[in-house]
């Protein structure tokens, strides 16, 4: 039995810090090219596009958020970069962690995952980032 899962709501242009309630503004910071939206409370803060410099790339975040992505981001990586199929193990393994997380695939997105979902991530991809990636006869991913 699937469990329904809501999907994510991603504010592209924040007003309100969803991390604190505090103002929210678009600004530049010295370590970001281009623009940002940032909480003027806590400090958090998302990056916009460069071709719609408006329109907000990730949720609010924080510095411990962003480095958490980054990590995330990199484990993600070296388990479909050293597979043997890496183009179907990178993007089985999206459905793998969506279901792992309880998420819908399409919303199985570093940038839109809080904190909470970004720990779960972490966790679960080194647990299995020594362990091979393999597909079983029904074409799902698992690890050896």
């Amino acid at each position: 039995m699937k469990i329904k899962v809501e999907p994510i709501k991603v504010n592209y242009y924040p007003e309100v810090c969803e991390l604190c309630g505090g103002k929210v503004i678009i600004t530049s910071k010295e370590d970001i090219s281009g623009k940002c939206y940032c909480c003027v409370n806590c400090g958090a803060y998302a990056k916009t596009y460069m071709e719609e410099p408006d329109k907000a790339m990730t949720i609010l975040s924080t510095e411990e958020m962003h480095s958490l992505r980054k990590k995330c981001c990199s484990l993600f990586r070296s388990i479909w970069k050293n597979a043997k199929d890496s183009k179907r193990v990178r993007k089985c393994l999206y459905g793998w962690l969506a279901d792992k997380l309880k998420l819908d695939c399409s919303d199985c997105t570093f940038s839109f995952l809080n904190l909470e979902q970004l720990k779960s991530v972490e966790k679960t991809l080194l647990e299995v980032r020594w362990r091979t990636p393999v597909f079983d006869r029904n074409r799902r991913l698992y690890f050896r």
